[in-house]
């Protein structure tokens, strides 16, 4: 999704590429490091076992299922605030929200298809509606000193 996404909208895109994760060796804390060497600004991690974990819930039922599990925005918001703030940040979550919302029709197109007929699955069907989200983690949060505001103005008045 993210290549299509770059083809069809080169002026607005982040430049989405796919890394495989055996280059981070399928480590988040490795993509988090990579992160803090700013080899890149954003990161969507896709868990390992992502996919088993959501059709066991689908297929066998798991009340404790949370798809929000599935996947990663990992970012450092720290000296590149407004960078991030108003360029990048609106960018990736309009995709990310994009992408699950995409996934869940696919998912339960396909689910609706394979289960009709069949009460038990189409109840654990409906009792996971969303099949995957995602999580938020900002590894560098800005938070402005309080003498900010003042220096700001005043150099906005000088």
């Amino acid at each position: 999704m993210g290549a299509t996404y770059r083809t069809e909208h080169p002026k607005t895109t982040l430049g989405y590429i796919s890394v495989p994760g055996s280059k981070y060796n399928y480590s988040n804390e490795m993509v988090r490091h990579a992160l803090k060497e700013e080899h890149f600004w954003f990161g969507i991690v896709i868990q390992s076992n992502a996919t088993t974990a959501m059709n066991y819930a689908y297929n066998n039922g798991n009340a404790s299922y949370d798809p929000t599990g599935s996947v990663q925005l990992v970012y450092e918001e720290a000296r590149n605030s407004l960078v991030i703030g108003g360029l990048g940040y609106p960018n990736i979550i309009s995709f990310l929200n994009d992408f699950v919302l995409s996934y869940t029709k696919q998912k339960q197109d396909s689910l609706l298809a394979t289960n009709t007929g069949k009460a038990a699955a189409l109840a654990r069907q409906a009792a996971t509606p969303i099949p995957i989200g995602f999580n938020i983690y900002n590894a560098a949060p800005y938070v402005p000193s309080t003498a900010e505001a003042a220096t700001e103005i005043g150099t906005i008045c000088k």
